[in-house]
């Protein structure tokens, strides 16, 4: 399947996926309830789960329109949580360790790629917003722009 021939970053993603290690918003928010879990990545005020992230943030619409396979939720409702969010293959999905058919097997493929560029294409995202941050921070320290609430520290000097 795409999750075993996976190369470089994207294998690393893959591995993510897999695993549940996909940090989103809301991860962060259950560890840290400082930290907003709506999506960063679209406008739409919701909570960033594995489901929104993968399946209805518009972010991410281009990587899963360039699926070969049909992709709403209705079209996948039938398939396993499992395998929807982290691509894991069932033995219900298989009949004696294959899948039953090549559309089966196109699917699968399919949808573990899909969950890998999309957890590989959110870390970037995410890079790029951290990134933006620092030099907003910089800038605003550089000009001795305060915050509201923040006040200017004087610095001593012991002689």
């Amino acid at each position: 399947r795409f999750f075993n021939r996976a190369q470089g970053s994207l294998r690393w993603h893959a591995k993510l996926v897999m695993t549940g290690a996909v940090e989103t918003q809301s991860h962060k928010h259950q560890r840290d309830g400082s930290i907003p879990e709506e999506c960063p990545f679209c406008e739409f005020g919701l909570p960033e789960t594995t489901d929104h992230m993968n399946w209805s943030c518009p972010a991410w619409d281009p990587i899963r329109d360039a699926m070969p396979i049909p992709h709403s939720e209705t079209d996948l409702m039938h398939l396993p949580s499992c395998f929807l969010e982290h691509g894991l293959v069932t033995e219900d999905m298989l009949q004696q360790g294959e899948p039953a058919c090549e559309e089966d097997e196109e699917m699968i493929v399919a949808v573990q790629e899909m969950l890998a560029s999309i957890a590989q294409a959110r870390f970037d995202a995410e890079e790029r917003l951290k990134t933006q941050a620092a030099i907003d921070e910089a800038t605003r320290l550089q000009h001795g722009a305060l915050r509201p609430g923040e006040r200017k520290r004087r610095r001593l000097t012991v002689v």
